[in-house]
């Protein structure tokens, strides 16, 4: 019973892309957002990007 439930059970992907606030967005973000994109896209899933301001300045 229970291995019927995990193999009717659909999986999704969720990817989730954070880069560091410690400086500005860069090429080498945006490399690494379409390459995550696309694995992502691939699997059929959903990509969140979230970008966090933590410097008081």
């Amino acid at each position: 019973m229970i291995n019927e439930q995990k193999t009717n059970r659909q999986q999704r992907v969720i990817g989730r892309l954070a880069p560091t606030p410690s400086g500005f967005l860069h090429l080498g973000n945006a490399v690494n957002f379409v390459l995550t994109w696309l694995l992502v896209r691939r699997a059929g899933g959903t990509l969140h990007l979230r970008i966090d301001d933590l410097d008081r300045a």
